[in-house]
This record gives C-alpha cells, sequence and structure tokens, in this order.
C-alpha cells in the first residue's frame, strides 16, 4: 500500500497525517497573512521586518549576515538586500566587529526597534487567541509545536535555533510517564512540557544535530 498523500483525494478526507498535514498549511498561511500585514502597516517587507524583529531580540547584536541567512532559509544576496533597505532607513546599523574586522556587525536602531515592537504588538492576537486554549491543551500543543519544529529542522526547512529540543543540555523523556520527564543539564533541573523553550539565550546546538 502506498504512503498517504496530500495528492490522494481519498487521502485527503480520511488519512490523520494528511488532513494534519492540510491544517499545518492553512495555519501557515493565516501565520504569512498575518506577519505580511503587520510587516505592510510598518511599510516594510515579511524578511525586513523578521530581521528587525531578531535584532531588536539581540541587544548586543548580531555578528554576521550569514548567521540570519542561514535561519531563515534565504539566500546571501537575498538577505543583503534587505538588510541594505534597512540600512537606508536607518533601522540598522553595520559596523566592524570589535573581535573580527572582517565581519559587520549588525544592531536594531531605536527607531527599527520601535517599528518591530509595534509590529509585535500588533501580533499579540496569535498570543490571545492561544491565551484562550484550556491550559492542559496549550500545553500538549506547546509540546507538539516544539516535536515538529524539531523535525521540520532535521529535513532541513528550518534551523530551530536556541531551542530545547536542538540543544546539547536538553535530555528527552529521562523520566517518561512523569509530570516532568525532561531534564536540562546546563541548569540541573526537571523539565515539564511548558517549561521547554523556543527561544533561550542560554542554549548551544547538539553536535549532531541536523541544519546547525
Amino acid at each position: 500500500m502506498p504512503p498517504p498523500s496530500l495528492s490522494d483525494p481519498g487521502d485527503r478526507q480520511e488519512s490523520v497525517p494528511v488532513k494534519l498535514a492540510l491544517g499545518l498549511l492553512r495555519i501557515s498561511q493565516a501565520l504569512a497573512n498575518a506577519r505580511g500585514a503587520a510587516a505592510g502597516e510598518q511599510g516594510l517587507s515579511p524578511l525586513q521586518l523578521q530581521i528587525l524583529i531578531d535584532l531588536t531580540n539581540e541587544p548586543s547584536g548580531v555578528g554576521a549576515a550569514g548567521v540570519l541567512a542561514r535561519k531563515y532559509g534565504v539566500s546571501a544576496p537575498t538577505l543583503s538586500d534587505s538588510l541594505a533597505a534597512l540600512v537606508r532607513r536607518k533601522l540598522v546599523t553595520q559596523r566592524p566587529s570589535a573581535s573580527d574586522a572582517r565581519v559587520r556587525e549588525l544592531r536594531a536602531t531605536a527607531k527599527g526597534r520601535t517599528l518591530a515592537e509595534r509590529a509585535l504588538a500588533d501580533l499579540d492576537q496569535l498570543v490571545g487567541v492561544c491565551a484562550q486554549m484550556p491550559h492542559e491543551e496549550q500545553q500538549r500543543s506547546l509540546g507538539a509545536a516544539l516535536d515538529l519544529i524539531r523535525r521540520f529542522n532535521e529535513l532541513g526547512w528550518i534551523q530551530a535555533d536556541r531551542m530545547c529540543v536542538t540543544c546539547r543540555f536538553f535530555e528527552r523523556d529521562r523520566a517518561p510517564g512523569t509530570p516532568a520527564p525532561h531534564w536540562c543539564r546546563l541548569i540541573s533541573r526537571k523539565l515539564a512540557a511548558a517549561d521547554l523553550r523556543v527561544d533561550c539565550p542560554e542554549q548551544e546546538p547538539a553536535v549532531s544535530s541536523p541544519g546547525s
């Protein structure tokens, strides 16, 4: 029997994996629309907005444009074009790194941070939608989302940086069947599903993590 497929009309009606994939595609479209609307309100492209948000969340700056290109899965020229537009609008600065003059360090300006914060305020509607879910469902959904991101990372579709599930300190299911089955070796602490982070500043990629 062939594996289920999005192209099979019967599978689209009956196969749970196919219906889940279709649901995820619809969610991704909704999120793309929301990001596009937020970016448009600030006069930015979705990629420019994402760059600005990430630089705003990194007060110390990002050491190289290549880091962002890999994270977003875009070519270096595409990223350079977006960066150049942000620099022209005085939303981002580029300057030689103090530790390596060959590297251009990127930082959001005060004006850039203000635009990023306005866009994030618009996107807080997504937080509101998630907050309406029952607490137990929030936890289950967080665990499922993190697992999907990890699997997408393995396929090379996304860079799962700064996440617990791709960190060298993370031990999955060290105590299966318990309320806090995972373990963080960095802080020597048990982790429940609700404790897992999507954006952890102490994260260090696992050596074997694909795409790292």
